[in-house]
């Protein structure tokens, strides 16, 4: 019996979301890839990632004080998608300084 996975590291950003998405950068990035991301994101709902960043749709049009919820794993964690409002599941890079 495998025990249940559990963050590793939890925290909560305050972002702003405008035109119904939003971006997470982990300061690796290269800000020219975000359009680029966006249109694979719309493609393909509901985020994009190339490692460095990500971007995510959303059927909101904007809150300029978004509370994320941003958790990491070691591993797969169980199935829980019904407990939360929207879920992307991306790579995300974070340089020394945190992002």
């Amino acid at each position: 019996m495998n025990a249940q996975a559990s963050p590793i590291l939890e925290t909560v950003v305050v972002l702003a979301m405008d035109y119904g998405q939003f971006c997470l950068d982990g300061g690796l990035g290269d800000i020219d890839n975000e359009l680029e991301l966006l249109e694979q994101a719309q493609a393909e709902q509901p985020s994009a990632g190339d490692g460095t960043m990500i971007v995510v749709v959303c059927p909101h049009q904007n809150n300029y004080e978004m509370s994320v919820d941003v958790q990491v794993f070691d591993r797969r964690p169980a199935a829980d998608r019904l407990a939360w409002q929207q879920v992307s599941e991306n790579r995300l890079e974070i340089d020394a300084a945190g992002g």
